[in-house]
């Protein structure tokens, strides 16, 4: 579902997802003054507005601050897999950050592309948070790595963090 929404990149969807990052990070940091928001470089989707980028820009639209695409999109084939990883070529600058920055990714399955980006970023001495509105592994995984801790699933849909544009469903954020 998620891949067949990643091309159709449904703004409604992405204003949802980008709320409710901005919601975890408000919560966190209050509004992040100063920060910059970036994305993950583009790959495997192999568009440089992939709904990760789009994700991003929402993310700070939604946070009032600015966007940066920090890391020059790599073009790859196959899908994103953290198996296909380890044949990425390595990331590189397109802009050089110029303070604390948050980077922004879609989904985490590994955590791959957020731990490479986030070294990146404080390689170069800048402050760096990585944010994902998906991550993690599959209820038998988690059940596998955890068993001690069941593993909840939260419904998806409104909260009452959300904006009431994007609860009734409108295209918010074009």
């Amino acid at each position: 579902m998620l891949k067949a929404e990643k091309k159709a990149k449904t703004p409604s969807v992405i204003a949802f997802a980008a709320a409710d990052i901005a919601a975890e990070i408000s919560g966190l940091l209050g509004v992040p003054a100063g920060w910059t928001v970036t994305c993950v470089a583009p790959g495997h989707s192999r568009e440089d507005e992939a709904w990760s980028t789009l994700l991003a820009r929402a993310v700070a639209a939604c946070l009032a601050i600015p966007f940066e695409p920090l890391f020059k999109p790599r073009p790859v084939s196959g899908s994103s897999h953290p198996r296909q990883n380890l044949h990425l070529p390595p990331l590189e600058w397109a802009d050089r950050p110029r303070g604390p920055t948050l980077l922004v990714d879609d989904v985490a399955t590994s955590g791959w592309h957020l731990a490479e980006g986030l070294a990146m970023l404080r390689g170069a001495g800048i402050p760096a948070l990585g944010a994902a509105w998906i991550g993690g592994t599959s209820q038998e995984r988690a059940e596998e790595q955890l068993p001690h801790r069941p593993v909840t699933h939260l419904p998806l849909g409104p909260s009452d963090h959300l904006p009431d544009a994007i609860r009734s469903g409108s295209d918010v954020g074009q």
